[in-house]
């Protein structure tokens, strides 16, 4: 169990991370129509960040996803929205019931209010409302939020944990056999 200041300061971070995240929503779905690349020019209907810089291009552009992931099972939005609250449910519980290391707690929230913004977009819109648009030499990379970055910046610390824990924990002693070969026979 986490104790109440780490809660304190846990909720910190969820707070501030899901007000950012329906702020730049509402603001990209206030402002910027939704993207129209077969129609227009780089920035496509939105704000040019940077364009061709070494191959890379930037936009704040509004796109909607009614699916999860890259628009994965677009016609899916009440199971899509079932699990993404299950997932948040179970990984808030693990987080504050079960899970001491506090190394890991912050990626946990990461992930959660990530989850959690992408949920009340679903709830309030119907869709979730994505805004940055790069392009990687002439690739279209998927257009994600700030709550798609909190995500992978939570499974991607988790995993570099995971991946140094691994590495820093001492190597197991080898099994040996402490029977001597010739103190009884093999059969008896």
């Amino acid at each position: 169990m986490i104790e109440k200041q780490r809660v304190k300061f846990l909720m910190a971070i969820f707070s501030s991370i899901l007000a950012i995240d329906v702020i730049t929503k509402w603001l990209t779905s206030s402002f910027l129509p939704l993207i129209q690349r077969q129609i227009l020019p780089y920035p496509y209907g939105g704000l040019g960040v940077f364009e061709d810089f070494g191959g890379i291009s930037f936009s704040l552009a509004h796109q909607i996803n009614t699916g999860a992931a890259w628009g994965l099972f677009p016609n899916s939005h009440n199971l899509l929205l079932y699990v993404r609250v299950a997932v948040i449910v179970t990984l808030a519980l693990y987080l504050l019931l079960f899970n001491n290391n506090m190394q890991s707690q912050i990626p946990f929230i990461f992930i959660i209010s990530g989850a959690m913004g992408n949920v009340l977009d679903s709830l309030f819109y119907g869709h979730v409302i994505d805004m940055f648009f790069f392009q990687f030499w002439n690739y279209d990379f998927p257009v994600f939020n700030i709550a798609d970055s909190f995500i992978f910046l939570g499974v991607a610390w988790l995993c570099i944990l995971n991946l140094r824990g691994n590495k820093d924990s001492p190597e197991e002693p080898a099994v040996t056999n402490e029977s001597q070969p010739f103190d009884s026979p093999p059969f008896n």
